[in-house]
């Protein structure tokens, strides 16, 4: 596998489908969304759970 580009975007995928895997294959009612005037952020069950950074909000 080559990757290239500023993020290693295999890496962040398998390590997605790890943990939603590990979550027991969570629907969507599991998960939330935060936005901040940096980014969005979407979490498995609470706040402090497994979490991802979407990118910057729109202006």
């Amino acid at each position: 596998m080559f990757q290239s580009g500023p993020r290693p975007i295999w890496n962040i995928l398998e390590a997605a489908h790890h943990v939603f895997r590990g979550a027991g294959w969570p629907g969507p009612e599991r998960y939330s969304i935060t936005l901040d005037e940096h980014a969005q952020h979407v979490w498995l069950d609470y706040p402090g759970g497994p979490s991802w950074t979407l990118g910057s909000p729109l202006p």
